[in-house]
């Protein structure tokens, strides 16, 4: 089955997007008689029983939740993007191991590329009712590299990111060179790999059991296997099975953060070993705090 974030977003929004609003940016929280009151950029509020920080690795409102908590830099940028699968693309390869998941590694520079094909075996559309559009099936692929190892600057622009990914690929299999020349480069991004500690501290956060974090604004980690995107789905149907079993108190929150230490920590000390195997990489303890 395809999974892609963005028919994973639109499934999860159905039958709910009118309480869906978007163009909002946080600035700040407090606590007002017993509810949470939320404070945008733009000067508007919304208050609400429950904040949940859902907003990614540089989150603002880990920012005023766990004000001294700090991030590790694993000193690696990682790209990704997808190739969209056209047949003149699957006629060029030749090597058809790269319609299959698979990694590539590049030992003499210690760069690694993962491939996966995201194929669509039925209408989505059809499938959901005409509730969700058609998607047409691509190559999803990840290339990871040292800091600065080919370009001093992270490549910010499509233009960069694919000229960028031509120099780390010039020795490589033409094939692969093929499919990441292909790339819809403009869909592409490329980010440093930052990480949270295996403790994540949310046990020792602030306590009002009004405000949570969740995904990578609690537990950031190096993609490795889904790692980080597995761990945010468990934790967000913990947090819903949570409230609607339990309630918002101060103990329910408090439950689920202990269970979501638990599960981060497995999963962050897993993805360092898998740093360690594939690229190299250090003990958690020998990397550098980083402010975000």
């Amino acid at each position: 089955m395809a999974l892609d974030r963005t028919w994973l977003r639109m499934l999860a929004s159905l039958q709910i997007q009118d309480s869906i609003a978007y163009g909002k940016e946080f600035d700040s929280y407090e606590i007002v008689e017993g509810v949470v009151q939320v404070k945008f950029t733009d000067g508007s509020t919304a208050r609400g029983q429950l904040l949940v920080g859902a907003d990614g690795v540089r989150s603002s409102v880990r920012k005023q939740l766990q004000p001294d908590r700090k991030l590790l830099d694993l000193e690696r940028w990682v790209i990704w993007g997808r190739t969209p699968m056209r047949d003149d693309l699957k006629k060029g390869f030749g090597a058809r191991d790269l319609l299959t998941w698979c990694m590539c590694l590049d030992h003499e520079f210690n760069v690694q590329t993962v491939v996966e094909p995201i194929t669509w075996s039925r209408s989505v559309r059809i499938e959901s009712e005409d509730k969700l559009p058609d998607f047409s099936d691509y190559i999803y692929w990840v290339v990871c590299t040292a800091v600065s190892q080919y370009k001093e600057d992270l490549p910010k622009t499509a233009e960069e990111r694919k000229l960028y990914l031509a120099r780390v690929s010039e020795t490589w299999h033409p094939a692969l060179r093929h499919l990441l020349d292909s790339a819809a480069h403009e869909l592409s991004a490329c980010v440093p790999i930052l990480s949270s500690k295996p403790d994540i501290q949310m046990c020792s956060a602030g306590r009002n059991g009004r405000v949570t974090l969740i995904g990578d604004a609690a537990h950031p980690m190096s993609p490795m296997g889904g790692s980080g995107g597995d761990t945010a789905i468990r934790n967000a149907a913990d947090l819903a099975r949570t409230l609607a079993e339990e309630g918002i108190t101060e103990s329910s929150i408090r439950g689920f953060e202990a269970r979501m230490e638990a599960r981060a920590k497995e999963k962050i000390e897993h993805s360092f070993r898998g740093g360690q195997k594939f690229w190299r990489g250090k003990e958690w303890t020998a990397y550098n705090e980083v402010e975000v």
